[in-house]
């Protein structure tokens, strides 16, 4: 299941969440074009969202309370004149911000 968001203060986000074993997780991409969908977003932050969630409604809530928390930091960096250069991984991810870990196994 996925869903989109926005635009929020100019940015936009792509949420999806799945079912695993009855729960739910999640992820987000934080982009500045509005996507088509989850797959085929370019976001300038994204990262999947800790933990299982019961319902699929608490999954997509987390995920775009933290898409949010995402546009202010980006918000604020460019406020600040702190954009980092494109490409590099303060690009992506803030310094407290651990990178996450996808995995893509299908068992």
């Amino acid at each position: 299941m996925e869903k989109m968001i926005g635009p929020v203060q100019g940015y936009y986000a792509a949420i999806f969440a799945r079912e695993l074993d009855g729960k739910f997780r999640a992820s987000y991409k934080v982009c500045e074009v509005a996507p088509a969908d989850y797959r085929s977003a370019c976001p300038v932050r994204h990262a999947r969202v800790e933990g299982l969630w019961k319902t699929a409604a608490q999954a997509f809530g987390m995920a775009e309370q933290l898409a949010r928390l995402q546009i202010a930091r980006l918000l604020d960096q460019g406020a600040a004149g702190e954009t980092p250069p494109q490409g590099s991984a303060s690009h992506l991810y803030a310094a407290t911000e651990p990178c996450p870990l996808y995995d893509f196994r299908t068992d």
